[in-house]
């Protein structure tokens, strides 16, 4: 049939099928030499709507082609609907996240900033009251991306005539740098046996007045409690991983900050929380100090040797020549895949130099301090052996652009103590050792 009859039979337009043709997805049957004339069959309409379904479904014309291309291999054909599908969740997941966004940025416009008595009042647009949790969710959010921080509880207002509530609190504008902070954490011990054990993290709050109840429903931070997860208070204040203790006093040491972090203790039908003044990114930023809430599960001992987590470091050595020799750090990464030749190097870098020499012979320049020998660290094929605290870091060498770059798994205190998982060192060779 010609394509006028064609067009009917597929409830089309004669531009659609001239363009399929075009882009060689759905071809006539037979084009008349001499009149150019296009005539299709009837089983080409299931074709048609082959395409018709697969558009709807999000395919472009040139995936079209490629399904078409594939029809004699059903596996390769699911593998191409699975990579769709993938696609299409993460453009779900995208818009959904956009869509957030321009939710977040409405309530960002009806949010008002004024200043009364020289301080910074919050005040929220009107909202459905039964929404109040999430509005000071987001509230916290907005602050927070705006660069301030509450430093009140929030106080609510409902107008009787519309139910409509509004949300005001106090806030302080941070400093846009943040400072390192380093307090005097060598404070003499005095014991407190009540804390002896492990805390569990109920929640971060940015104000006390947030904690309604215990345990609280509303917490600001579940990504740093996650990380977090739990304390623990060992016997005479011993410190381990970041933290340490005497009465009273939390006490945290971090590479580029130490804090004297008071806490108080309350019990609740016979359950003991701990309200900890938690000095953290905003405090730096010249905020206020929020509030840590622990739970105490556990009245037990533990030491520090017992909480670390150790790894197989009695592996037999395996020669690896490609690894000889002295590598200087560049920089550090989450993953060998998220490292960018191109990106700026990172000075002063913790770990700074590794010699690796035959026999499985290390030395490693940390801060100031050179490790070596065997009995502090080794290394076989695919891993450093550090002894001294039972970590095997993985390594690989990777060419990048011609250039050989060696990826050093990092298994500090976050992943002994903390059960996370381990950044990389980025290092190149040293060519003047």
């Amino acid at each position: 049939m010609q394509i006028g009859a064609f067009a009917h039979l597929c409830d089309t337009k004669l531009s659609v099928l001239r363009h399929y043709d075009k882009e060689g997805i759905l071809m006539p049957a037979y084009v008349d030499p001499m009149t150019g004339y296009r005539h299709y069959t009837p089983e080409q309409a299931d074709i048609f709507r082959r395409i018709t379904a697969l558009k709807r479904a999000g395919f472009s014309l040139a995936e079209i082609r490629r399904v078409h291309s594939l029809m004699d291999s059903d596996d390769a054909v699911l593998s191409l609907f699975d990579d769709k599908e993938a696609r299409l969740r993460r453009m779900l997941a995208d818009l959904s996240q956009a869509r957030d966004m321009m939710n977040r940025e409405k309530m960002r416009l009806q949010m008002t900033l004024i200043e009364e008595n020289g301080a910074i009042k919050a005040r929220s647009a009107g909202f459905d009251a039964s929404k109040t949790a999430e509005m000071k969710w987001e509230m916290d959010e907005e602050l927070s991306c705006g660069g301030y921080q509450r430093i009140s509880g929030f106080t609510a207002k409902t107008d009787r005539k519309t139910g409509e509530s509004r949300l005001s609190c106090t806030v302080c504008r941070l400093n846009r740098t943040p400072v390192s902070v380093f307090e005097d954490i060598e404070l003499p011990f005095v014991d407190d046996p009540m804390v002896i054990g492990r805390w569990e993290v109920v929640g971060i709050y940015v104000h006390r007045d947030d904690i309604t109840e215990i345990p609280a429903a509303f917490r600001i931070d579940e990504e740093e409690k996650e990380e977090l997860k739990a304390l623990y208070f060992l016997p005479g204040g011993t410190p381990y991983w970041c933290y340490g203790w005497t009465k009273g006093e939390l006490l945290c040491r971090y590479g580029d900050a130490s804090y004297v972090c008071p806490y108080t203790i309350q019990t609740v039908d016979g359950v003991r929380y701990m309200y900890v003044e938690w000095k953290s990114y905003a405090y730096r930023c010249g905020g206020n100090p929020e509030v840590l809430l622990l739970r105490q599960l556990d009245n037990a001992v533990y030491s520090a040797d017992m909480l670390a987590r150790k790894d197989n470091i009695d592996l037999p050595f395996t020669d690896d020549p490609d690894v000889l020799g002295t590598w200087k750090a560049i920089g550090m990464v989450s993953s060998p895949d998220a490292f960018d030749p191109s990106s700026p190097v990172r000075q002063n870098l913790f770990f700074s130099r590794v010699t690796f020499s035959e026999g499985g012979i290390l030395e490693s320049v940390y801060g100031d301090r050179i490790i070596s020998g065997e009995s502090m660290q080794t290394w076989t094929r695919g891993y450093v052996l550090r002894k001294w605290n039972s970590t095997a870091c993985a390594y690989e060498i990777r060419v990048i652009d011609d250039t050989p770059y060696l990826f050093i798994e990092w298994k500090s205190g976050d992943y002994i103590w903390g059960g996370r998982e381990p950044h990389q060192y980025v290092f190149v060779r040293d060519t003047n050792p």
